[in-house]
C-alpha cells in the first residue's frame, strides 16, 4: 500500500527510514510516539519527508555537542 502525500517532496517509507538511520523498527516507532521524528501518518502507514529527517539528523548532531577538533595552539 502507497502513501497519498504530495509529490513535490521526497518521502520515504518507514523501511527506508529503518535503513538510512541504521536502527530497527521498534527504536523508529518509539521516536515517533515520543514526538522526537518528525514524520506523518495516513492510516496505517507513516511517511517521512526526507529534507525533514536530513534536518532532524544536523539537529541531532549539534545538540550533542559534537564539533570539530580545536587547532592545536601556537607555540
Amino acid at each position: 500500500m502507497a502513501l497519498n502525500l504530495p509529490t513535490n517532496d521526497v518521502f520515504l517509507t518507514t523501511e527506508e527510514v529503518l535503513a538510512y538511520l541504521q536502527v530497527n523498527l521498534r527504536t523508529v516507532y518509539r521516536l515517533i510516539k515520543a514526538g522526537k521524528i518528525p514524520a506523518v501518518r495516513e492510516g496505517r502507514l507513516w511517511g517521512f519527508r526526507k529534507r525533514d529527517i536530513v534536518a532532524w539528523l544536523d539537529g541531532q548532531h549539534a545538540a550533542s555537542g559534537a564539533q570539530a577538533p580545536a587547532a592545536a595552539p601556537a607555540r
